[in-house]
């Protein structure tokens, strides 16, 4: 079966610190409003993307990311931005269920003025 790929470069989500509060009414970690806002920017960005390649989604089955990173510093986490970029791939549509996606982070680098993610999906 031949795969198919599709490629994107999109902001960098906030990192998981700055992604969650504490509702201390229902004790429940919660999407700060950052993390809410690139959310649905974002998944817009992705969402017109497949419709612009004619992509078939939900992806329902295990498929790869590659993700490369470029980080606002040296000192930065590439791990701490992937359960938001996550969730906002299943907000796009793009699958039904984030558990679906295996990433692959293929390299870490510094770009101060425009931090950003370049994804491959492989499907």
């Amino acid at each position: 079966m031949q795969k198919k790929q599709f490629s994107i470069s999109l902001p960098l989500p906030p990192s998981i610190n700055r992604a969650y509060t504490f509702n201390k009414w229902t004790h429940q970690q919660i999407y700060t409003p950052e993390a809410k806002e690139y959310i649905a920017y974002a998944s817009l960005i992705v969402s017109q993307a497949l419709k612009k390649n004619k992509i078939e989604i939900p992806i329902d089955r295990y498929f790869h990311i590659d993700m490369d990173f470029w980080l606002s510093r040296s000192n930065a986490d590439s791990h701490n931005y992937i359960k938001v970029f996550d969730d906002m791939l299943e907000t796009s549509g793009l699958t039904t269920n984030d558990k679906w996606i295996m990433n692959r982070i293929q390299s870490v680098k510094v770009d101060t003025k425009n931090p950003r993610v370049e994804i491959t999906i492989i499907f």
